[in-house]
């Protein structure tokens, strides 16, 4: 079976590969994937009571902004007892904190 850009058993994302011409001809959906592929990020949010969240996020800026929904990190946010860790591309984790959020918006 070919590899299409799953995760690993170590936990590492693998490349995007296709022998499909029209796939990986220059703008295809899958040359944009490959270039986006090493900023998007796992987060894990193990909280103090063994319950968890875990969503994706991609790498912002150089400095290390990453940015994910809200129900991603609300447990952690603000107080809360959640260890927020991030797994990167490349399979080297982070712990994270929160900088900012935005909380969904309740509509009347």
């Amino acid at each position: 079976m070919k590899d299409n850009g799953s995760t690993t058993a170590s936990g590492q994302r693998s490349p995007l590969t296709t022998n499909n011409a029209a796939l990986s001809s220059p703008g295809s959906v899958t040359e944009v994937a490959a270039a986006v592929m090493p900023s998007v990020v796992d987060i894990q949010v193990s909280n103090s009571d063994g319950s968890g969240d875990e969503g994706t996020g991609i790498v912002y800026s150089n400095d290390g902004l990453i940015v994910t929904n809200n129900h991603v990190i609300a447990s952690a946010a603000n107080g809360g007892s959640g260890v927020i860790t991030v797994t990167f591309n490349d399979g080297k984790t982070a712990t994270a904190k929160s900088s900012a959020r935005r909380p969904a918006r309740t509509w009347p």
